[in-house]
């Protein structure tokens, strides 16, 4: 009858958590193999980002080598390009403290972020879907920003807020209005990408150079915190 089963299967449970309980290296052994799962189960997304960024690269290299335009830009001709270097940094006191590590920065010609990262046949297709650059991840201030009062000049505003003519007006405000650069000089930016949506970048270096190449001139941005609180510091 029913009245039978209930006890029995009550007992049979029972019995199995006391077998447990008076058995703790079993029930070690489950816990652990439970963390391990949720340790592997939690781990597989790092485990398949860089699969996921050397493929993206693999891709990008073959298609500009295999099926890029006649019209499309050569790598060669690009000023953009990739600087590889290593950090480092030691301290004596309080206590003695050294580190160094590898670290890699874009050196992007600001005149060629559209046809590298933007445009329909971006020259980093399909690895700008991870890696891709962002003006608002610069002046995060609002240095040598234009602001419009009326629906009728933001466009005009808009177009005059690019990163490249807010950096001249920068310089101008710098510099007491000594200098301004020339709409003819190249402006390149020393700094770190967005990746996987996510910018960490400590500090940028934008460089300006006269038609010659010569340095002319550059300013630093600091962004030693990472966000919006006013702790940018251009000079």
């Amino acid at each position: 009858t029913a009245e039978n089963f209930v006890p029995r299967y009550t007992h049979t449970h029972t019995h199995k958590m006391i077998s447990l309980l008076s058995n703790p290296q079993q029930m070690n052994m489950g816990i652990k193999a439970t963390l391990f799962l949720l340790i592997l189960l939690l781990s597989i997304p790092f485990l398949l980002l860089p699969l996921l960024t050397i493929t993206l690269a693999l891709i990008t290299i073959l298609r500009n080598y295999f099926f890029s335009s006649s019209s499309s830009k050569s790598w060669s001709t690009y000023n953009s390009s990739l600087y590889v270097g290593r950090v480092s940094h030691s301290r004596h006191l309080p206590v003695k403290h050294s580190f160094s590590y590898p670290l890699f920065f874009m050196f992007l010609d600001l005149d060629e972020v559209y046809s590298l990262f933007q445009s329909k046949r971006a020259t980093l297709w399909p690895l700008n879907v991870i890696m891709q650059f962002y003006e608002k991840d610069h002046l995060k201030n609002g240095e040598g920003l234009i602001v419009g009062s009326e629906k009728k000049v933001e466009e005009e505003v808009e177009t005059k807020n690019d990163l490249t003519i807010r950096i001249h007006r920068l310089i101008t405000e710098k510099t007491n209005g000594k200098y301004t650069p020339s709409s003819t000089q190249k402006i390149m930016l020393l700094t770190h990408l967005s990746y996987f949506g996510y910018c960490f970048n400590p500090v940028s270096f934008y460089f300006i150079f006269k038609e010659k190449k010569s340095d002319e001139n550059f300013t630093k941005e600091n962004d030693n915190n990472n966000n919006n609180n006013n702790n940018n510091n251009n000079n």
